[in-house]
């Protein structure tokens, strides 16, 4: 269970100065502990960074501790004994992964991995709203561009004519 592994995580120190530490309160810590709540996804990535551990390993208690070894699991499906490295798995095993976990009937996993899943579907909306703000505000800054040097254009030709008026003044003088 999560919960034992987080438990295990916090060790000696006490939830009051995990409270402090990673901003969580007694009560979250406490409920996570038990497992009548999964943490989310913001808290898992903090205790992985701040323990240097594989979060496959905390989720699901499956694989290597470590975060340096990259193990996945020690078994696949088909039975061999192929560790993956977590930064290479594509799409098909990852969805074999999501089905299995769903299929264990793990409440707490199916609703962090659900969670999950809806942040980074978010993030990558949200990713994409902002390179088209970036696109756009490209875009203004060329057309910006493009007015300055209209505008200096303009300038320069009404120079030349305030140069020329004068000129303009003597003839109609004079004629």
């Amino acid at each position: 269970m999560i919960g034992e592994r987080i438990r295990e995580l916090r060790g000696k120190e006490t939830q009051v100065q995990w409270e402090v530490r990673f901003g969580v309160t007694r009560d979250t810590i406490r409920r996570y502990e038990r497992g009548t709540n999964p943490p989310d996804a913001d808290f898992i990535a903090i205790l992985c960074e701040a323990y240097n551990i594989n979060a496959h390993w905390l989720i699901t208690g499956k694989g290597t501790k470590d975060l340096n070894s990259q193990q996945i699991a020690p078994e696949k499906q088909d039975g061999g004994a192929t560790p993956m490295p977590s930064d290479k798995l594509g799409l098909g095993e990852s969805v074999e992964l999501l089905a299995k976990i769903y299929n264990s009937g793990n409440k707490v996993l199916i609703r962090a991995i659900a969670a999950n899943l809806h942040a980074f579907s978010e993030a990558v909306d949200n990713k994409a709203l902002a390179q088209r703000a970036i696109d756009m505000m490209d875009e203004m800054n060329k057309r910006v561009l493009a007015l300055e040097k209209d505008l200096a254009i303009l300038k320069e030709e009404n120079e030349e004519l305030k140069k020329r008026e004068p000129e303009n003044d003597q003839h109609q003088a004079t004629g």
